[in-house]
């Protein structure tokens, strides 16, 4: 989640819209989002790595959904109180955050909770395929939701639909590395290589494309960064490196577990559409710093900082939740006993797999 931070503090610090390419804080910039924008295809990955395995718990789509709402209302009683968000009516405020999943306030959140119920039926088709079918899909998709897109075709015209495709495309790259990939036995080292090459090699044609743009007006790749095909392709070499590291230290791993959960509050804290300019622009500043040499020193000052205060704000959530007991309470509930039922009836046709393999 620090990569994701990343990536908006170089979104909404607003140094692509003020200073010159030519600027050395520009390229650490583009420098920086390149190599943070991984994240977002490896948060669906381990989605996609444990779910694929997991029973269908249709409460845990629901508390994703509560714990949006959550941050929404705070937000929007934070606006009320304290406006923070100039030249937005209130009309349009309450609106947005009392439905932030159908106004797309995040979009994002919205993408990922469509998955997360549709998960169940990509298990299902997840559990009657073997090995040559799954490959055979992940070409398939890979070809129609990120090599083509890349190199801008886009013949099928699902612009809109893209996001959510590469979505699913991800989440059956993770399945597959929990089916069939056995981490035990693979070379850490190859995939950190990879990861570094396809990186390096992403910055160099992002680059080139920042040159075109700049001497003729000419955009050379037509797809936004983390559907890029070398995006997808770094991120899962990432991905598959972190499976093969060992956690020796038994206090690291206390701090993984501690931090684990919170990770996707700091996004909707971070991310709230009525309160990430204020953040940037009036509590860090950074726009003060575009021309400062210590303009990279501060800039992961405050990535980390908004990090730990996201994690903190949503470690109080999380105790809230757990004081309601409302996961408990959700998964009581007819509609969570039904679609659970439904889903869990025939277990063994789903997580067979790795037994198979």
């Amino acid at each position: 989640m620090l990569m994701v931070v990343a990536i908006h503090f170089t979104l909404h610090g607003g140094i692509f819209e003020t200073v010159y390419r030519s600027n050395l804080n520009y390229v650490f910039s583009v420098f920086l989002k390149n190599i943070s924008t991984v994240s977002v295809d490896c948060y669906i990955l381990i989605t996609g790595y444990f779910l694929c395995k997991s029973k269908c718990h249709f409460e845990k789509v629901l508390t994703v959904y509560l714990q949006l709402f959550y941050y929404s209302i705070f937000f929007l009683l934070l606006n009320l109180i304290w406006p923070i968000t100039p030249n937005v009516s209130r009309i349009s405020l309450f609106l947005h955050s009392i439905f932030p999943f159908t106004t797309m306030q995040y979009w994002f959140v919205s993408s990922y909770l469509a998955l997360l119920f549709f998960s169940p039926f990509l298990n299902a088709l997840i559990g009657i395929m073997d090995k040559r079918q799954f490959l055979f899909l992940l070409v398939g998709l890979s070809f129609v939701t990120s090599v083509m897109p890349s190199l801008g075709l886009d013949i099928f015209s699902f612009n809109r639909l893209a996001k959510p495709m590469l979505f699913i495309l991800l989440y059956f790259v993770g399945a597959y590395c929990r089916c069939w990939v056995d981490l035990t036995r693979a070379r850490g080292r190859f995939f950190l290589a990879a990861y570094l090459l396809l990186t390096a090699l992403n910055f160099m044609l992002l680059l080139a494309n920042l040159v075109s743009m700049r001497t003729h007006n000419i955009c050379l790749f037509h797809c936004e960064d983390f559907l890029f095909v070398l995006t997808c392709a770094a991120a899962t070499a990432l991905f598959l490196w972190f499976g093969c590291l060992k956690i020796a230290s038994p206090r690291f791993g206390r701090i993984i577990l501690f931090f684990a959960p919170l990770t996707f509050g700091v996004y909707l804290f971070h991310e709230n559409p009525y309160f990430m300019g204020f953040l940037w622009h009036r509590i860090v500043r950074i726009q003060n710093f575009f021309n400062s040499d210590w303009y990279p020193v501060i800039g992961i000052g405050a990535i980390i900082g908004i990090y730990l205060a996201g994690s903190g704000f949503d470690w109080i959530r999380q105790e809230i939740f757990l004081e309601l007991r409302i996961r408990d309470r959700l998964r009581a509930t007819t509609l969570c006993r039904f679609v659970n039922t439904v889903f869990n009836s025939n277990p063994d046709a789903i997580y067979h797999k790795k037994d198979e393999s």
